[in-house]
């Protein structure tokens, strides 16, 4: 006799694993494609909204203020973009992937300290403000997740082939 239930009972079990591997797959789509964007000379242009968002400040008044910053030197054309020590580590690669199958925790480790640092007069978060993303962006992920996913659910579904020593999914 079969078991009715045995598939569902097997995608139960394979279906977070689907998912967290597809979800590192989109992570790394948006680390490798998007996120130099953020250090573009035009990333306050294509961000800037976000940026003030982020920040919960009115964006002219924003706006202003960081245009003085740059009239007076103090700022580059980037908010995000200080000495370069941020973008050499943060685009370097080196960051890890924590635990937990719902939510992807991803760490950066040696990133400088002024990325958690935060200013008690603003709320302005370098952290939350690197990820940050467009429409388009947010779409490009999207079908990227579910592509991965439909892969690694075939892939885990598949029925094993053997030809001597060597097993192959089909």
């Amino acid at each position: 006799m079969s078991d009715p239930t045995r598939e569902l009972r097997r995608l139960r079990q394979t279906l977070p694993r689907a998912t967290r591997t597809a979800l590192e797959s989109s992570f790394k789509l948006w680390h490798e494609r998007f996120a130099p964007f953020h250090f573009e000379r035009a990333a306050f242009a294509r961000y800037a909204q976000r940026y003030a968002a982020s920040a919960k400040r009115n964006f002219s008044e924003y706006s202003e203020r960081h245009s003085r910053q740059l009239a007076r030197g103090r700022q580059t054309t980037n908010p995000l973009e200080k000495s370069g020590a941020f973008k050499r580590s943060f685009l370097s690669g080196g960051y890890r992937f924590g635990a937990g199958l719902k939510r992807l925790h991803v760490t950066f480790p040696g990133l400088p300290r002024h990325v958690y640092r935060r200013n008690p007069f603003n709320t302005f978060s370098v952290a939350e403000a690197i990820m940050q993303v467009t429409e388009p962006e947010r779409q490009a992920m999207k079908r990227h997740f579910i592509a991965q996913l439909a892969f690694q659910l075939k892939q885990m579904f598949a029925r094993r082939k053997t030809f001597g020593r060597a097993v192959f999914n089909v």
